[in-house]
C-alpha cells in the first residue's frame, strides 16, 4: 500500500462528507488493489453521494484487478439501498464490471424482491452479462412481464446465458407485441445455437402474414448464427 493511499484512507474517515467523497475519488485515481478492503468498510457510509462513489470505485478496482472480494459487500449495499434508485443502478453496474459468476447467484436471489421495472431490467442485464445459467429459468419468466423494458432485458439476457432449455420460451417471445422484444428473442435463439431450432426459424419465414422486414432479417441472422 502506497503512502499516498494511506493518507487518502485517513481522509476517507473524516466526519466531513465532502472530504470523504473526494478522498474516495482520489483513491480511484490511484487504482491500487489494496484499497478494496478499506472501501468495503465504507458501504454503509451515511452520505448517499459517498456511497455512490464507493460503489463505483469498488466496481472499477474489481474489474481492473480481477478481484471479486467486494461482491458480497456490494450485494449487501444493494439490499440496504431501499428506494435509492441511483445507488442501485450504480451497484448493479459495478457488479457487472466485476463479472464474477457469484454475482449472478447473488443477484438472482435479489431479483424476486424487486418491483421497480428499471432496476429489474438492470438486474437481468447483469445476470446475463455474467452468463449465470442457473438463473435462466427464473429470467425466462420475465418474458411475460407487463413492462416492455423488462421483457427486452430478459430476451437479451437469455441469449447471453445460452441455455437450450429456454428456446421454446424465446420462440413464444418472437410473437411479442413489441418488435424490439420479438427481434431480440429471435437473435437470442441464434446465439444459443441449438440446431434443432433451425427448422422452426425457417417456418417463421413462411408465416402468413409475412413478418415485418426487421423480424425477417433477425430470423435470417439467427439461422446464420446456428449454421
Amino acid at each position: 500500500m502506497s503512502k499516498e493511499l494511506q493518507k487518502l484512507l485517513k481522509k476517507a474517515q473524516s466526519k466531513d462528507d465532502d472530504e470523504r467523497y473526494y478522498a474516495v475519488v482520489e483513491i480511484a485515481d490511484l487504482a491500487e488493489r489494496e484499497a478494496i478492503q478499506p472501501l468495503m468498510a465504507m458501504v454503509n457510509d451515511p452520505s448517499d453521494d459517498v456511497k455512490l462513489v464507493v460503489a463505483s470505485t469498488l466496481g472499477f478496482l474489481g474489474e481492473r484487478h480481477e478481484d471479486s472480494a467486494a461482491v458480497p459487500a456490494l450485494i449487501q449495499m444493494f439490499k440496504n439501498a431501499g428506494g435509492n434508485t441511483d445507488l442501485k443502478y450504480r451497484i448493479i453496474e459495478s457488479l457487472g464490471m466485476i463479472g464474477d459468476p457469484e454475482v449472478g447467484r447473488l443477484l438472482s436471489e435479489s431479483i424476486e424482491e424487486e418491483s421497480n421495472p428499471y432496476i429489474l431490467k438492470e438486474l437481468i442485464n447483469a445476470i446475463g452479462k455474467v452468463k449465470f445459467k442457473p438463473a435462466a429459468s427464473k429470467i425466462m419468466g420475465y418474458l411475460d412481464h407487463d413492462e416492455e423494458i423488462v421483457r427486452l432485458a430478459a430476451a437479451k439476457a437469455l441469449g447471453n446465458i445460452g441455455d437450450v432449455d429456454v428456446v421454446d420460451a424465446l420462440f413464444k417471445a418472437a410473437d411479442d407485441v413489441s418488435s424490439e422484444v420479438a427481434g431480440n428473442a429471435i437473435i437470442s435463439i441464434g446465439k444459443i445455437g441449438d440446431k434443432s431450432a433451425v427448422e422452426r426459424l425457417f417456418e417463421l419465414l413462411d408465416k402468413e402474414p409475412r413478418l415485418p422486414a426487421r423480424l425477417e432479417a433477425a430470423v435470417r441472422d439467427a439461422i446464420n448464427m446456428i449454421k
